[in-house]
């Protein structure tokens, strides 16, 4: 089954919201995607209906909403991310 549905099925079952579906443009998140860009950081540049489009130094990667966690840049790497 597709991520976006098991992780909105997981979240409704135990009651809560799903992380992955409250986060915005701007927002720095890591790739947890298996493959080559597993655990790549970058910023989601804008929201589709199932994946986010997430700019990354390689470019723009289109990840499905389960596919990505958010993830908290400490402040001098904050400064540096372009």
């Amino acid at each position: 089954m597709h991520p976006n549905y098991l992780t909105e099925l997981r979240a409704l079952t135990n009651g809560t919201a799903a992380d992955c579906l409250l986060l915005g443009p701007g927002t720095t998140v890591r790739v947890t995607a298996p493959g080559p860009y597993a655990g790549v950081l970058g910023r989601i540049q804008k929201r589709g209906r199932s994946r986010f489009h997430v700019r990354i130094p390689q470019g723009v990667l289109t990840v499905p909403f389960a596919l990505v966690e958010p993830c908290v840049l400490m402040p001098a790497a904050e400064n540096a991310w372009p």
